[in-house]
């Protein structure tokens, strides 16, 4: 422990002037020491509660307002909530429906196209290259 060299005159002028009271030398010294301790106690429970406060203050930062672009944060935060999600569902329908109709779209086509062959096969076998022709302007081919 370290050596204090205590001046008891000033300090008991102090506690009578600041209390009223008149101590003696052991009650001045027990005073003294105890005053000393609880102002290290004090000063190392402040910095860890500094410490403490700054660590809080370093988690919630994420959750403050943005005051650069607070627009952009309540965007990604309703993205988050639910655009992302919806956005992803509405995502999937469409590209669902896009493949559903262009696999109906390509099996009418292929229903045209065999329903033509057959027809052109079946009317025109026996005709002449002229009627087959005419056959052919009165019917023509699928579009693609």
């Amino acid at each position: 422990m370290e050596k204090y060299k205590l001046n008891l005159a000033d300090l008991r002028a102090k506690v009578m002037l600041k209390y009223g009271v008149s101590l003696d030398e052991t009650s001045l010294t027990i005073l003294t020491i105890l005053q000393e301790e609880i102002g290290n106690n004090l000063t190392e429970h402040s910095q860890k509660l500094d410490h403490v406060v700054s660590t809080i203050k370093g988690s919630t930062k994420s959750l403050e307002v943005d005051h650069n672009y607070p627009k952009w944060q309540a965007f990604w935060f309703g993205m988050g909530k639910w655009g992302v999600a919806s956005t992803l569902c509405i995502i999937l329908i469409g590209i669902y429906t896009q493949f559903y109709i262009s696999e109906q779209h390509k099996k009418k086509i292929v229903n045209d196209w065999c329903w033509w062959y057959k027809s052109y096969y079946s009317e025109t076998k026996g005709m002449s290259k002229n009627a087959a022709e005419e056959w052919l302007a009165n019917h023509p081919m699928p579009a693609q």
